[in-house]
């Protein structure tokens, strides 16, 4: 997990009081989670990984904290917390038996790697549990585990919630929660449950490997990504399409120009912008899409072209891949930024193996999935699902298809309709199908 950063307004140590409070905590994917604990909105966080990742699992009480690195405050976690509570299970590697604490935090230098601390450095002040399952065995441990089932931990939680409570008016506490497996309704006595999907759970592309395979090079890419970011600055919410249909056009002019009327110095006019924008958005101007100096880094990308050796099929994989937002517009603080779609996901620098998967493996994913969610005693109080489309890890071309799945079965498990789909604002692409079928 990654750290967030104590910015403005965040609510350290107590629920978010305002909208402005809880945007702080969406900084990032990963660092919500380590905001939400500190908030005290979760105490428990189970991350389950498919098979196809590692086949290996983890449990732990775990802590965070506040240290001050070269004078700046920031968030520091501690692994391995020694309990009274004895594990065992043997299919859970159970990290607390380790004497030793395991303290860090983030690398200042280096944001990808861990700055390591000693363990009176990072003061134990929220304590949580979190466990790391493999898609293979998880719901047999999410249902019968010793200690890190479900059901237990989500009753210990209760009571440990239950006692900071204040009675109520006849002097009694809430009653714990009693589960009845499978069926899938909402109390209001039982502790919040949040259920995050990510559709990369099935599988993972690295988009670069098109631009690649068709003949591409990385330093043309590299070059081509940082002159597309030079030439696309939005000043306010511009929808993605919009931007991506101007880039696709940008690609056939430079191309035709080059291939068929050898017009190397040809370069696109305000005028022939001004028309191209009118037929995608009338009340659009080129000052809400275009960089102060884009004409500059038109000139470039033409260059660029022109220097290139390149084929139709290689623009037409470049136009496939598009441009889009680097981060979702709902991040905390995030200032626009348009590359081409990669996403975070590059060849040689990826935290993430590649996985590309068969019908069989999209089918086995499924009954894991399903099985998991089985495993949950109540209907979660939120559903997120995220696409994983911007950041460049769903297998773009089985992103519906795998949406479509995932939306049935939890239909099916946690008896929905399509009235309880909310698909929230600025997704890429198209609302319904994605960023891969945006044109068709």
């Amino acid at each position: 997990m990654d750290y967030p950063e104590l910015v403005d307004e965040f609510p350290v140590g107590h629920f978010p009081h305002s909208t402005n409070e809880m945007k702080t905590l969406m900084q990032a994917n990963d660092e919500f989670i380590q905001s939400a604990i500190i908030t005290n909105l979760i105490q428990t966080v189970y991350i389950i990984y498919p098979y196809w990742t590692f086949n290996t699992s983890y449990a732990y009480t775990s802590s965070l904290g506040i240290t001050t690195i070269n004078n700046t405050k920031q968030i520091c976690m501690c692994l391995n917390i020694n309990t009274t509570v004895n594990n065992t299970d043997n299919d859970v590697d159970n990290l607390d038996d380790e004497e030793e604490d395991h303290c860090k935090t983030r690398n200042q230098v280096n944001p990808l790697n861990d700055f390591i601390l000693s363990s009176n450095q990072c003061p134990k002040t929220w304590l949580y549990h979190y466990i790391e399952l493999n898609s293979l065995t998880a719901s047999n441990i999410l249902r019968y585990s010793n200690y890190w089932s479900l059901n237990k931990l989500l009753n210990l939680n209760l009571i440990n919630h239950s006692k900071s409570m204040t009675f109520d008016h006849q002097g009694n506490q809430p009653n714990p929660p009693h589960h009845h497996h499978h069926h899938h309704h909402r109390h209001d006595e039982y502790l919040p449950l949040i259920l995050d999907i990510d559709e990369d759970f099935f599988g993972v592309h690295l988009v670069t490997h098109n631009l690649l395979k068709s003949g591409l090079n990385i330093n043309f890419i590299h070059t081509m990504n940082s002159i597309i970011s030079l030439i696309f600055c939005p000043i306010h919410y511009i929808n993605e399409i919009h931007i991506d249909q101007i880039y696709r056009w940008l690609l056939e002019y430079i191309y035709i120009n080059k291939h068929l009327r050898n017009n190397y110095k040809s370069i696109i006019d305000h005028n022939q912008l001004m028309m191209i924008l009118k037929k995608i958005n009338k009340t659009l101007q080129i000052t809400d899409i275009f960089c102060y100096n884009y004409t500059l880094y038109l000139m470039k990308l033409n260059e660029l072209f022109i220097n290139t050796t390149i084929t139709y099929h290689q623009i037409d994989v470049l136009k496939y891949v598009g441009v889009c937002f680097t981060n979702s517009l709902i991040t905390y603080q995030y200032i626009p930024e348009i590359h081409l779609c990669l996403g975070h996901n590059l060849p040689n620098q990826s935290l993430v193996d590649e996985f590309l998967p068969i019908s069989n493996d999209l089918l086995k994913l499924a009954i894991h999935f399903t099985q998991i969610l089985l495993t949950i005693p109540y209907q979660p109080n939120i559903i997120t699902i995220a696409r994983s489309s911007r950041d460049g890890y769903t297998p773009r071309w089985l992103q519906y298809d795998i949406e479509l799945m995932i939306l049935n079965i939890l239909k099916k498990v946690f008896h929905l309709t399509e009235k309880n789909i909310i698909y929230t604002n600025h997704l890429a692409g198209d609302k319904y199908y994605g960023w891969y079928h945006r044109f068709t």
